[in-house]
This record gives C-alpha cells, structure tokens and sequence, in this order.
C-alpha cells in the first residue's frame, strides 16, 4: 500500500472516530430532534430504558394558586421551565406535553406552569411574575434553571427572564418583538425580511385568537361579551355564522372587529389608531 493510500485510510478512520464521538456526546439531542420529526419512530429513539415520572404541583404566587406540570427523569441535571402560549389546554396542550416529556426521558427535568391568563386569553401583566415565581421555585428546588417560552408565551417568559439573573439558557420559539407586527401579518400575511416584503396565508384560527385577545380591551360589557361569544364560536368553528351576534355590536365592538376581519395592510395603522382605549378596570370575562 502506497504511503499516500495509508494516509488517506488513517484520515477516514480519523474522521469516522470523530464523527462516532460527536454522535455520542449529541446523542439525546439527535434523538429528540428525530422523535419529534418523526413520531412514529418515537419508541425506537427513545434512550434504553428512559422513563419520566410525571407529577403534579400547586404553587402559591403572589396570593394566586399556581398548576404546574413536572416530568422528572430518574437523575435530573437542573431544570427547564416550558411556558404555554395561547391555549385554553395551556399546559396541557397536547404537543407542549408530549414535547416536555421527550425532554425528559432524555435526562432533563422539566417544568410547565399553566398561566391562566394564557390560558383564558386574558393577558393583565400578572403573566409575568407567574413565570418568575416558577423559576424562582425551580431554582431552589433543582438549582440550574432554563426558561423557554412559546408562541404567545415567548413574550412575558422573556420579560420574567430580563429580572432573573443567572438563567441557564432563554429560548424563544415562534415568539414576537412588535405586536403591531404581529396584528398585521395575522390578519392580512404580510411581513416584512431583509428588507422585502412577503405575504402568507393565514390560519383563521389565529385571527379568532386575536379577536379573543381584544375583547377584554373594549369598556364597555355588553360589546366585550359579544366579542368573547364571537370569538369562542370563532375557535370552536372557524366558519360558525355569528353575523346576529356582529350586528348588536356598538362602536368600540365594531371598532375591533374591523382590524381582526382586515386583510389589507395599507389598512392596518388607521385600524389600530381606532380601537377603543382599554378600561380602567377590565369587565369579568365570562370564559371558564
């Protein structure tokens, strides 16, 4: 064998001990990533003899009792806090479960708060200090935390994040940093990258949330439990008819409707500039 040959062969092997190494150290990460591509291989991914206890907590935070979610390997390493986003199942969304669980039986412990103001789509600023009150149980019970929120929920997990110090890791997926933008793409598509413009087709069940979200901003109760019954229907079934309910609404109720029923961008801004200013003190909201 030619002395170029056998350098050529020391490379590869080289290159194949390294390769093995590097799979080996990322081995549960690769995994993860396959089972969550993959579902129905989930079982065959899954680490030899993983399992995750799953438990159930109540927090007291601030006066306010707290559901919380732990899914507990065998030998956890510190703690990762996953916050919900928009979602009436809030910690019990099914692809947030299942997500926090395979975390789990890869050795990592993990924490999911149900934050009722996401969960009711009605955001007061308490989610928060939810989430820091979490954390804060997280750290002196496991002592190295991560905090990662989603979706809606990517905002206030970021915002408790800014407060804490000495956080493992923040993550944000699906997350926001201007809700003017937000409000524009999920109700007309467009977005704004690099410098161009692109345009998306919207899921309904998105401008519904929206509209959700909204209610609680118009003063008045009887426009604000109409936006809420609308939206509901909305949820529930996207092509619901709620023109009856549509038409019994006042100024501020009309005002609202307008931009989440909006598909023109140019329209955007003026429609923002209309809505109602919020209320002193926002009207009970009648969802359970």
């Amino acid at each position: 064998m030619s002395a170029r040959r056998r350098w050529v062969g020391w490379i590869a092997v080289a290159i194949c001990v390294l390769a093995a190494a590097l799979m080996a150290r990322h081995a549960a990460a690769l995994s993860l990533a396959l089972s969550l591509a993959w579902p129905a291989a989930e079982r065959w991914l899954a680490p030899l003899g993983a399992s995750a206890a799953h438990e159930e907590l109540v927090l007291e935070v601030s006066g306010r009792r707290l559901s919380v979610d732990l899914y507990q390997p065998a030998a956890p390493g510190g703690a990762l806090v996953l916050v919900h986003g928009l979602s009436p199942s809030g910690r019990r969304q099914p692809d947030l479960a299942r997500l926090a669980r395979l975390i789990a039986e890869r050795g990592q412990l993990v924490v999911v708060p149900h934050i009722e103001g996401l969960a009711r789509f009605r955001l007061s600023g308490a989610e928060v200090e939810d989430i820091r009150g979490v954390v804060d149980y997280a750290r002196r019970r496991w002592g190295s935390v991560g905090l990662a929120g989603f979706s809606f929920g990517a905002g206030p997990a970021l915002l408790a994040a800014a407060d804490i110090p000495d956080l493992r890791v923040v993550g944000s997926f699906g997350g926001y940093a201007d809700l003017r933008h937000v409000v524009s793409f999920v109700t007309t598509g467009v977005h704004r990258w690099d410098g161009r413009q692109h345009i998306e087709r919207q899921e309904p069940y998105n401008r519904w949330k929206l509209l959700a979200l909204l209610a609680a901003s118009v003063g008045r109760e009887p426009d604000g439990v109409r936006l809420e019954a609308i939206a509901t229907r909305r949820l529930a079934n996207p092509a619901d008819d709620t023109e009856a309910l549509e038409a019994r609404l006042d100024v501020e109720g009309r005002a609202v409707l307008a931009l989440v029923m909006n598909e023109r961008a140019e329209a955007v801004e003026t429609l923002l500039a209309a809505l109602p200013s919020p209320p002193a003190e926002p009207w009970s909201a009648s969802r359970p």
